[in-house]
């Protein structure tokens, strides 16, 4: 079922989280550094780490500390060894007078992603209720426009999201058909039950059009709290769709994977992103052998193939965090990336 979400998210590295791999220190970390506003806890942890989601393995909690995730401005963090093992530890403190705790991430981010973008299956495609007409035969309406809707259960809910069908997503492996993705329309408020029921549209990010559909505004409340990690389960998938993209994105822009809560992934999951490999001609190397003769004149001809072609292997371009599971499906935020990412990328488990 499409989820609307409200976010409410406070993102913090769990100093209790467990990690399947040692803490991987990046050869040209500083010994210290100090804290800045603008700062956040990913990109401090890439400063010392060559994967950043592995914060819990090396924070070392000073005793005097209550909070140590909570980091804020002018802090001066150490990385120093503990029985041969790295820790970063909190060297000097600038105090909360300084400003805030820095965020793991920008969160105001993901909030749009949250609010606009969901998926749904073709069976709440099936029984959602949708618009059928508008009060003065427009065929489209905008803010203030009464419309009538099928479909609509008399349960209480006066207030809904409009929503509008857009792609259907297959698995990149199976073929299997996943859902759809909805684009966020506007919002619309129960004015007169029945069928057809009467709403108002009370909002619009784009014009209201006949076949929209209308989903109830859920309470579902979003994960208070992200920890990084790595998924519990083994995952390998693909990059289904960017968003505000139309084929190549990077830092901070978000994407649709054809992976879900069906396999295994959960908020926080963090995955690796590789580039498809490309499949190239091969003009320079020797000619292959056919492998069966072809007849002429009825005498086997054993000729050359050609062109030869070679796929390329995968290359690492980035990881990427899941902020919103759907069943078959998820969303996640690129947090680093080194070369673009595309449509078809492979992601995986680190």
């Amino acid at each position: 079922m499409l989820r609307h979400v409200l976010l409410a998210v406070v993102f913090v590295f769990g100093l209790g989280s467990s990690s399947l791999w040692a803490a991987d220190i990046r050869p040209d970390h500083p010994k210290t550094y100090t804290v800045v506003k603008g700062d956040t806890l990913w990109d401090i942890s890439g400063r010392f780490l060559t994967h950043p989601w592995q914060w819990p393995e090396i924070w070392h909690a000073n005793p005097q500390v209550k909070n140590p995730h909570l980091i804020y401005p002018g802090d001066v963090l150490e990385l120093v060894y503990v029985d041969g093992k790295p820790r970063l530890q909190r060297k000097g403190s600038g105090g909360k007078t300084a400003g805030g705790p820095i965020p793991p991430l920008p969160l105001d981010l993901i909030e749009p992603f949250l609010s606009t973008a969901h998926v749904i299956d073709e069976a709440g495609v099936d029984k959602a209720p949708y618009v059928l007409s508008f009060l003065d035969s427009s065929l489209i309406g905008g803010p203030g426009a009464r419309a009538y809707v099928r479909l609509l259960p008399e349960d209480g809910t006066t207030s809904f999201d409009i929503v509008r069908k857009g792609k259907t997503f297959t698995d990149a492996d199976t073929g299997e058909d996943l859902g759809y993705a909805v684009r966020h329309i506007g919002r619309a408020t129960l004015v007169r039950g029945g069928d057809p029921a009467t709403v108002t549209v009370e909002s619009a990010d784009y014009e209201v059009a006949r076949g929209d559909i209308l989903i109830p505004v859920d309470e579902i409340t979003f994960p208070t709290t992200f920890y990084p990690k790595s998924p519990s389960t083994a995952v390998d998938g693909r990059v289904l769709a960017a968003y505000d993209a139309f084929s190549h994105v990077a830092r901070y822009q978000a994407v649709l994977i054809d992976r879900g809560a069906a396999d295994g992934l959960a908020p926080g999951d963090v995955l690796l992103v590789d580039n498809k490999g490309r499949t190239v001609r091969d003009d320079l190397g020797p000619p292959v052998e056919a492998q069966k003769p072809r007849e002429v004149g009825g005498i086997p001809q054993y000729g050359r193939t050609g062109p030869v072609y070679v796929t390329l292997p995968d290359e690492r371009a980035g990881s990427v965090m899941v902020f919103q599971v759907f069943d078959r499906m998820s969303m996640a935020l690129i947090m680093d990336s080194t070369r673009s990412i595309k449509l078809g990328d492979r992601i995986h488990s680190p």
